[in-house]
């Protein structure tokens, strides 16, 4: 199936983000993906699921690859706090 996304990567993550491979990114970085149900709902941009990750300080989360992760709709607050990290 084809994926209807928009993805967000802020200037800590950015340079990694352009290279080629699997990169490793560095402590700070924050990603926020919108996922659309279909074409329609992508270009009208409607209801978005909303994945929230931030890289975390090395050895934080060994099991989730030191990444947090923040889920949820477009159609619920999701309250964060990234005011150090959110520089998109």
């Amino acid at each position: 199936t084809k994926a209807y996304r928009e993805i967000y990567i802020n200037s800590i993550g950015a340079a990694t983000q352009q290279k080629r491979g699997n990169n490793k990114y560095p402590a700070g970085t924050v990603v926020v993906k919108e996922a659309y149900k279909d074409k329609s709902a992508w270009e009208a941009k409607k209801s978005p699921q909303l994945t929230v990750m931030v890289k975390l300080a090395k050895g934080k989360s060994p099991a989730t690859g030191d990444w947090e992760f923040y889920m949820g709709s477009s159609k619920k607050n999701l309250f964060m706090n990234f005011r150090e990290y959110a520089d998109f």
